[in-house]
């Protein structure tokens, strides 16, 4: 401690050493340091876990992206009954793009799991889910200018989920 002295010595004022004053400078400088490490660093990515592009160190959200996967699938009774009538293509067109062709010869007895034949993936970025507007078209031949549109409909995917849609005719 240092002791000051006026000259008049009417009173004494007490104040710290430069020792002590440097300790507490160096206290608040190290606080202010861990504070910008853990509260100032931002890492940007994808904080949602159903986006395939997650991030789980990041700590500001930017955009996601999604993946769904849609099953198109019929019974044998719609194969036979599209063969039938001459029907022997089919396509699917979700958002007016031809997304899967296939013969009307592949049928299930039910819903077969996402990943066979007859599925595959829509990807999309923003929200976690997304209407799509689907069509199920038939001809002897696709694409054609004479397709017969058996189906149509929205689907609203969710991000890493399967949807499975059954064909009737």
């Amino acid at each position: 401690m240092l002791w000051l002295f006026f000259t008049d010595n009417s009173y004494i004022v007490e104040h710290e050493t430069t020792t002590t004053m440097m300790k507490k400078i160096t206290k608040a400088s190290l606080l202010l340091a861990m504070s910008l490490v853990f509260f100032g660093c931002k890492k940007e990515g994808c904080m949602d876990e159903a986006a395939f592009n997650y991030d789980p160190s990041a700590n500001e959200s930017t955009t996601c992206d999604y993946n769904a996967n849609v099953l198109f699938w019929m019974t044998e009774t719609t194969a036979n009954t599209l063969n039938a009538d001459g029907y022997a293509m089919w396509g699917i067109y979700i958002d007016g793009v031809l997304m899967e062709t296939n013969t009307a010869a592949t049928f299930h007895s039910s819903a077969p799991p996402c990943g066979t034949a007859s599925s595959f993936f829509i990807e999309f970025s923003g929200n976690s889910n997304k209407v799509v507007q689907y069509e199920f078209i038939s001809n002897s031949s696709i694409p054609a200018n004479d397709n017969v549109v058996f189906a149509s409909g929205y689907i609203d995917l969710q991000g890493g989920e399967c949807n499975q849609i059954q064909i009737f005719y």
